[in-house]
């Protein structure tokens, strides 16, 4: 029987914390948005990076030394150059707030050009089309790293199937389903011991195990050192030529007698993420070789969460089942030494394993579910473009709600791909009473950034409160409460009044006219006025049966087209 051990994605060592740990912390945003999912590493005056993090969904990070010192930060985004920032003094014990605007120019992989002749190079130098992908691929693999650190749980599906000697009749199935508390469903071997054994190994029971580079090995120094990059092409024929582009590895130098893995990490070309793994088994021991007439090896893709951080929802294995072959007869010759050969291999047949997750959830939120998107809008101001913050936007008339943070953003978790209708009300709109925006919505199976949205304008919504006459006079709208001490006030009149100031036409002093507004409180306590001027005092009071109670004043800035003001009344 075969044993299959494949890969899943990076397991940096643990840096230590000393017991008076400094640390710095801080937000990361690019252009007023907050970054969910950048790579943030803390480098040492001697160029190590000794605490790496992510940012998480409102874009903060965290990161400890484990002394005190001189450090710059380094910030990775998929798709973007380093962002450098420092240097920084870490005082022992303290926390140190350095807050991170990223500055990196688009890495534009779109671009780059593949010729039939590029070379395949050890630690390709910086300016090969190589290296420029190398760099992307190791971010996100960092990023897939940083995500094992989560405490999620995820529902995974592995499925067992038996193939015939020619691997296209099905012999037997077998499907497993549980849910684990992790995101790293499968490990491979340390990279310094692939090295030395090689990917496909005899263990102690006699059974054969393939063995695959995780994104541990593949950042290894061992791994670098011993295979070549080149840049490399999908075929015509695969349908994501025009999508995809390519970073093939190699083994390196002459064989050392060890089997080896060669294959091709394949990139977004619009958003430079990682998409998926390809492999196969080279240099394969004679017992062994079998694997290559059945194609063993193996495809693991990568997904990013709607929080930022990274799994992998499918992967496969497939290699070769052996078995001893029968052998004839031997004759037994009288007074001669008998020695039993070492048995020959043939095929019996092939396994393939594949696993998929259905869904990830941390705590009792589900981040992420098969079938369903995570799903981003950005809610801007329509005059000056600023993000909105604490704008409602719900999907289809649902129960799905998502409020936008300081950086306008709006994040659904789980939201079916194709059209979609969003309903949006921002503050003011509720403030005013306008009715919700209704806005048409696209939601694409992969999202590289938010779907701007452009709020009404102000004038608009308070052209539907007051009628379509108030901004062109400078006029607001007041929303207030009448209120006790502990009880909102029903079913009573309340006063706005003011001196309204008016030129004379042939000049001189103007003329100060007095002007009130009256409204009546509703079951909660409740007013709204319309036709309140921006930028004078009025006095504001509640008008009740034999009693006039003390005014309250409020001054509405000009730029406001409306304000909420709470009234206190005594009992």
């Amino acid at each position: 029987m075969s044993a299959c051990r494949t890969i899943a994605s990076v397991l940096l060592a643990a840096i230590g914390t000393a017991a008076q740990a400094q640390s710095v912390r801080g937000t990361i945003t690019r252009d007023g948005m907050q970054i969910d999912g950048a790579i943030v590493l803390l480098v040492d005056s001697a160029g190590r990076f000794v605490a790496r993090g992510a940012s998480r969904e409102s874009g903060a990070y965290a990161l400890t030394a484990d002394r005190s010192g001189r450090y710059t930060l380094r910030v990775l985004r998929i798709g973007y150059a380093p962002t450098i920032v420092g240097p920084l003094q870490l005082a022992t014990g303290a926390v140190t707030t350095r807050n991170v605007s990223l500055t990196g120019a688009p890495v534009r992989i779109a671009e780059l050009r593949i010729t039939d002749r590029a070379p395949c190079q050890v630690r390709p130098d910086s300016d090969a089309v190589a290296f420029r992908l190398w760099e992307e691929a190791r971010t996100a693999l960092l990023a897939t790293a940083l995500t094992q650190r989560e405490q999620l749980t995820m529902r995974t599906s592995v499925t067992q199937r038996l193939l015939d000697q020619a691997g296209k009749r099905v012999l037997s199935e077998s499907t497993t389903t549980r849910v684990i508390p992790t995101v790293r469903p499968f490990v491979s071997l340390p990279p310094d011991s692939l090295v030395a054994v090689g990917y496909v190994l005899h263990n102690a029971q006699g059974e054969t195990e393939y063995w695959a580079p995780d994104a541990d090995v593949l950042l290894s120094e061992s791994f670098a050192s011993s295979h070549c990059l080149r840049p490399e092409r999908p075929a015509a024929d695969t349908g994501i030529a025009s999508r995809w582009i390519g970073i093939a590895f190699l083994p390196s130098g002459d064989p050392r007698g060890v089997a080896e893995v060669e294959g091709v990490l394949w990139l977004d070309r619009a958003t430079a993420e990682l998409r998926r793994l390809d492999y196969h088994y080279v240099n394969l021991p004679s017992a062994a070789r079998l694997a290559e007439r059945v194609h063993a090896g193996g495809q693991v893709e990568f997904m990013r969460l709607p929080n930022g951080g990274w799994i992998v929802p499918r992967w496969a294995i497939r290699y070769p089942v052996l078995r001893a072959a029968p052998r004839a007869p031997s004759a037994i010759v009288p007074g001669m030494r008998r020695e039993t050969p070492a048995p020959e291999l043939e095929l019996a047949g092939v396994r393939v394993t594949a696993g998929e997750v259905s869904d990830v959830h941390r705590g009792g939120a589900t981040l992420w579910e098969r079938g369903r998107v995570g799903y981003r809008v950005r809610v801007l101001g329509a005059e000056r473009g600023e993000p909105v913050a604490g704008a409602t936007a719900t999907m289809d008339d649902s129960r799905d709600t998502a409020t936008t943070g300081a950086d306008g953003v709006a994040r659904f978790a789980r939201v079916l791909p194709g059209a979609h209708r969003l309903s949006l009300r921002t503050p003011i709109m509720s403030l005013l009473g306008a009715p919700a925006a209704d806005v048409a919505v696209s939601v694409p199976d992969e999202q590289t950034s938010p779907w701007p949205i452009t709020a009404p304008t102000d004038r608009i919504v308070l052209a539907h409160a007051c009628g379509p006459r108030s901004a062109a006079r400078h006029e607001s709208l007041l929303h207030g409460s009448l209120r006790t001490s502990a009880l909102p006030v029903p079913d009573t009149r309340v006063e706005a009044a003011w001196q309204a100031q008016f030129a004379r036409l042939g000049g001189g002093e103007p003329v100060l006219v007095p002007r009130r507004v009256v409204a009546t409180t509703n079951a909660r306590g409740e007013f709204t006025m319309c036709g309140l001027p921006r930028g004078v005092a009025i006095a504001l009071r509640p008008l009740r049966d034999r009693t006039t109670d003390r005014a309250t004043t409020v001054m509405i800035p000009s730029f406001a087209v409306g304000v909420e003001q709470l009234v206190t009344v005594e009992p």
